[in-house]
């Protein structure tokens, strides 16, 4: 996402009590950022911190939580 949707998103998940971070990547010549949270010691504690997050956040801000909406142009 552009930056300024990003850093909406980090206090997003800021005021739900998460510790977010930006990390910048380059797609065809633009910088887009990705929001990190994290890391977990597992992979099982990650997706269950996401699950968690997930729901946390389509209840407050109406389902816009998914994991393509930060990477543009890339679907999973």
């Amino acid at each position: 996402m552009d930056r300024g949707g990003a850093n909406e998103m980090v206090q997003r998940l800021q005021g739900l009590g998460y510790q977010p971070h930006l990390v910048p990547a380059q797609l065809n010549g633009q910088t887009w950022y990705k929001v990190v949270i994290g890391p977990y010691p597992t992979q099982q504690a990650a997706a269950a911190a996401q699950s968690e997050m997930r729901a946390k956040y389509n209840r407050l801000y109406g389902g816009a939580a998914s994991a393509a909406s930060s990477r543009p142009g890339v679907s999973d």
